[in-house]
């Protein structure tokens, strides 16, 4: 590096020491095994998605912000974006809408609450779009959910 600085006139020998001496460090540490603090190659950890999941149920019925939620879990949301999908092959707007279809079932299962009170509960603008996500993502409608599992 110093040789190919000096051969371009453009830096001294004394300003370089340092600058290889941080390469150095960093080729060490990335390429030797020292610990990197990134996210595993898998995705989201654990911890990051059971923060997301949390913000998701804190925030319900309110609409979910994709960058609010990223910065719940101290992601940008383009970094939230690249780990759902090669964690689960989501993007974020399609985990939040399998989060609500999850506590809709939850709901539809233990409570006596109307069809239309969970969907303004999770957040849906109304029953028949409720209805509409619910049958795409389980092939059932909420009623017939909630029949085929009533105790």
């Amino acid at each position: 590096i110093q040789n190919e600085a000096q051969r371009l006139g453009r830096i001294d020998a004394a300003f370089l020491d340092p600058i290889a001496h941080l390469l150095g460090m960093h080729v060490l540490r990335a390429y030797l095994g020292e610990a990197r603090v990134s996210a595993p190659a898998s995705g989201l950890d654990a911890e990051q998605r059971e923060r997301i999941d949390r913000y998701i149920r804190r925030t319900l019925p309110n609409p979910i912000v994709i960058e609010e939620l990223a910065a719940a879990c101290d992601l940008s949301q383009y970094q939230l974006t690249r780990l759902l999908k090669r964690a689960l092959g989501v993007s974020p707007q399609q985990y939040v809408q399998a989060r609500r279809i999850d506590l809709a079932r939850k709901l539809l299962r233990e409570s006596e609450l109307s069809l239309t009170d969970i969907a303004l509960e999770l957040g849906f603008s109304s029953q028949s779009h409720f209805t509409t996500v619910f049958r795409a993502l389980t092939g059932h409608t909420p009623r017939t959910f909630r029949e085929r599992h009533d105790l």
